[in-house]
């Protein structure tokens, strides 16, 4: 319930700028893309409203789905492209792939930068978010609706 109110809350900051654009993506031992490229705040925190948070937490799913959303996206010059890794587990979904995943969209999006934000984890991050990230957060639950990227 608070990471749905802390996304919620992320969302919102994030869509003030009215050019910024939001992707949602699921993952767990399945991934699912939820939205692309919208700037429909109350549709957004409708979708996150109305999550499910569950199941095992696979890195590779959700990359691969990254990458099925960067091939359709038109960088801007002057914008970034940020992709928010938001994650309240290890990878529990024994893939190897993860890595493999992370290097081809740096090669295939330079312009990419993947923000690995570990939430409720402590504060050591693991080994296994920064294989995946450019930059790595750790978060609790009062300290997500402060981030600026």
């Amino acid at each position: 319930a608070r990471l749905t109110e802390d996304a919620t809350g992320l969302i919102t900051k994030l869509l003030i700028d009215q050019e910024n654009t939001v992707s949602l993506i699921a993952f767990d031992s399945e991934v699912e893309i939820l939205r692309t490229y919208s700037k429909d705040k109350d549709d957004l925190i409708n979708t996150i409203s109305n999550m499910d948070i569950y199941g095992a937490t696979d890195y590779y799913l959700a990359l691969t789905a990254v990458e099925e959303v960067l091939s359709t996206y038109v960088p801007k010059e002057g914008r970034d492209c940020v992709v928010v890794f938001l994650t309240d587990g290890f990878p529990t979904q024994s893939n190897t792939n993860q890595l493999a995943e992370f290097q081809i969209i740096n090669s295939k999006y330079p312009y990419v930068k993947i923000h690995g934000i570990q939430y409720e984890m402590g504060i050591d991050i693991t080994e296994e978010l920064k294989e995946v990230s450019h930059k790595q957060y750790s978060i609790d639950m009062d300290s997500l609706k402060c981030m600026s990227f």
